[in-house]
Order: C-alpha cells, then sequence, then structure tokens
C-alpha cells in the first residue's frame, strides 16, 4: 500500500478563491472578477475516488461478528491468557 501526499481541503479552496478580489476603500466600486476554472489535481481526484470506495465498505464484518457470537453461545470461544498478557507487558511495559 502506497501512501499518497493529499493537500488539505483548505488549500484547495484558497486556490479557488484566487480569483476574487475584496474592496480596497469604502467609496470604490467593486471590482471583482470571474473565479478562473479550478484544475483539480491528481492527489485530490485519487482522494475522491478512495471516499467512493470506503463508502462502499461495511463499516463492520458481520461475517466475523456472527462466527463470534456463535462460539461464544456454543463455547468453544477460547483465550490465550499468557498472549493477551505478553501484549499488555508489551504495550504498556
Amino acid at each position: 500500500m502506497e501512501i499518497q501526499k493529499i493537500p488539505s481541503a483548505l488549500s484547495a479552496e484558497i486556490s479557488t478563491n484566487k480569483g476574487q478580489q475584496a474592496p480596497t476603500q469604502a467609496g470604490a466600486a467593486v471590482v471583482t472578477t470571474a473565479p478562473k476554472q479550478a484544475t483539480i489535481s491528481k492527489d485530490w481526484q485519487l482522494l475522491e475516488k478512495s471516499q467512493n470506495a470506503l463508502h462502499a465498505l461495511d463499516d463492520i464484518d458481520t461475517d466475523k461478528v456472527s462466527a463470534l457470537r456463535e462460539s461464544l453461545k456454543n463455547g468453544s470461544f477460547e483465550l490465550d491468557l499468557e498472549k493477551i498478557a505478553e501484549q499488555m507487558l508489551n504495550q504498556h511495559g
């Protein structure tokens, strides 16, 4: 899995608003230019594709949950207490 740099939404918004100008004086006419057509970077396109793919995935693995429930019901679920203790020591010293 490759991690790619993705620009923040704030920088994308700033670059979109570059074409607009604020009024300079109270009595002066407000001059605004139409914002330029924003080009979407490859990183932003990748982010949009990734978000769509993530929304399509289930949040919970229902097959795994049902298997765990079944093993708890029938008493076949086993805990390796030594392994749990070892990992607790590794994590917390």
